[in-house]
């Protein structure tokens, strides 16, 4: 797992005008589970992808091999990619004393195009997106990408969606909560709220030597 520099400090979004309700129980059902575009796609099994020394390496919110790319860190022959996964789901977070582990259940279980490894984000990488995929910033262009939309709600007087995060590294408990909203903050989460969860991941790209 990596960490954001610390020049970015311390992360995404919107809908149209359109009222958004609350997501019912089993709304989401079956949603991680990805139709595989074709044999271009290749099965990643591991962090590290070599490519080809011609290859170009991919830009913030664009797509690579069918991943949303949030965020890119250059090297001199590698770079460090930020995924956000393109769909998500309702869950419980670990306050919850029923199902602590509700979020990393799905977090395992989650595939896309063949990628698994997928995590929740800690706060660090929480606030980084609040703050760069918000309706002011990035938002619409990652909606644009995605096969669910993240949902704002800070227009129709309700309380913003709130998405899982984690603030300890050593438990990885899902035990904060925050949203896509420039100014919004990340905050414990509830015993017994259903939040959403989009995941995260770090994939690094070496040139072919």
């Amino acid at each position: 797992m990596k960490f954001l520099p610390i020049a970015l400090a311390t992360l995404f979004i919107i809908c149209a005008c359109e009222k958004i309700e609350p997501l019912e129980e089993g709304d989401n059902k079956g949603k991680n589970e990805q139709e595989t575009p074709g044999d271009s796609i290749p099965t990643i099994t591991e962090d590290t992808v070599v490519v080809a020394k011609g290859e170009e390496f991919p830009k913030p919110f664009s797509l690579w091999n069918g991943h949303v790319v949030v965020d890119t860190f250059m090297y001199d022959n590698s770079v460090d990619i930020l995924l956000l996964a393109k769909n998500e789901e309702d869950r419980y977070s670990a306050a919850n004393p029923e199902k602590p582990n509700d979020a990393w259940v799905y977090a395992n279980s989650y595939s896309e195009y063949g990628m698994t490894g997928w995590e929740l984000p800690d706060t660090s990488t929480a606030r980084y997106l609040r703050d760069n995929c918000n309706l002011d910033t990035h938002l619409i262009e990652f909606n644009s990408l995605v096969a669910q939309t993240i949902v704002p709600t800070k227009n129709y007087g309700k309380e913003n969606a709130r998405y899982l995060c984690y603030s300890d590294t050593a438990t990885l408990k899902a035990d904060y909560t925050f949203a896509f909203v420039a100014g919004s903050d990340v905050r414990p989460a509830g015993k017994s709220s259903r939040y959403r969860v989009r995941l995260v991941k770090w994939i690094t790209l070496m040139k072919e030597q």
